[in-house]
């Protein structure tokens, strides 16, 4: 029988067995990310974190990211061998069931691009793709900045309004989504 529950901060134990199961998944279907740092969601106190568990063993996670009040990124993973048995189905309903509490109408389901069995199970539910986006990993100083009348420096609270500004003119995103995620941003302890 599989238990359906949700874990909301992710602590101890249950962080390590996380890992772990993401690694397995990962080791067959490419890089599986499953977000586990909610504080930039819209409603913090939103459950974002849904596991599945059959015999005690994690065969299944959901995660939720929605930093904006209207669209929430759908993360999720299911061991190989269990797959095709309604597990992703059971987790995105539970989850489904939270986002409508808060009125999200949008979900976006991010799959990475070289998962065959993330693009199937996005287009059984009707899924089309949308978009890419990639992941820069910061590999620290560059040797040498070239001299481009152009000034790099670190940002905090005291830029706010200049980054609302840029962020809402480059995405088209409101200003009030676009602050509040800002400001969760420095919140943040990642």
């Amino acid at each position: 029988m599989i238990e359906l529950l949700t874990v909301s901060p992710l602590i101890g134990d249950l962080e390590n067995e996380l890992l772990s199961f993401q690694e397995s998944c990962g080791s067959r279907d490419c890089m599986i990310h499953l977000e586990t740092e909610f504080s930039l969601n819209a409603f913090p106190d939103m459950r974002a974190l849904f596991f599945a568990r059959e015999s005690g063993h994690l065969v299944g996670v959901l995660s939720v990211f929605a930093p904006t009040r209207h669209e929430a990124e759908i993360n999720a993973a299911v061991l190989p061998e269990r797959r095709r048995g309604g597990i992703f189905r059971s987790l995105l309903s539970e989850a489904e069931r939270e986002l409508a509490r808060f009125g999200y109408a949008e979900e976006l389901f991010v799959v990475d691009s070289e998962s065959g069995p993330g693009k199937r199970a996005a287009a059984r539910l009707g899924g089309t793709y949308e978009y890419t986006e990639y992941t820069l990993r910061y590999a620290g100083p560059c040797p040498e900045v070239p001299d481009r009348d152009l000034e790099i420096r670190r940002v905090g609270s005291e830029s706010l309004e200049d980054l609302v500004d840029l962020r809402s003119e480059a995405f088209g995103d409101s200003r009030e989504e676009v602050e509040a995620f800002e400001r969760a941003t420095f919140a943040s302890p990642e």
